[in-house]
């Protein structure tokens, strides 16, 4: 993670329906200026990753809208996108509540790094 970088990390204590939206207008303010770094808790209860990642603390996903065949969507309830692990495809749903952080290697100027 370099200086210039993002980071959003995210506070269970917030309401999930406000969280959600301000996680949804975060990560499309990053999606916007390039590719976005999602850190992801594979624990939590809907958490769809390839078997191999589910066991792990913290899962990095690398995401961003002009990625080819990527099918991003950010749901009301999931983030969901085509990934490819070891080149193959794999449809991966992640649901806000295991979002752990949201780091963007292109920051805007005026952004600083807000705790959620």
């Amino acid at each position: 993670v370099g200086q210039n970088d993002i980071i959003v990390t995210i506070d269970n204590g917030a309401p999930a329906d406000q969280k959600i939206e301000q996680l949804r207008h975060l990560l499309e303010d990053a999606l916007g200026r390039g590719k976005v770094y999602l850190h992801v808790n594979p624990r939590v209860e809907g958490v769809v990753l390839p078997e191999s990642l589910m066991h792990r603390e913290r899962v990095p996903l690398v995401v961003a809208w002009r990625a080819p065949d990527i099918e991003l969507d950010l749901g009301e309830t999931v983030i969901a996108a085509t990934l490819r692990f070891s080149g193959k495809p794999f449809r991966c749903v992640i649901p806000w509540a295991a979002l752990l952080a949201i780091i963007s290697d292109q920051p805007s100027q005026a952004e600083t790094s807000p705790r959620l």
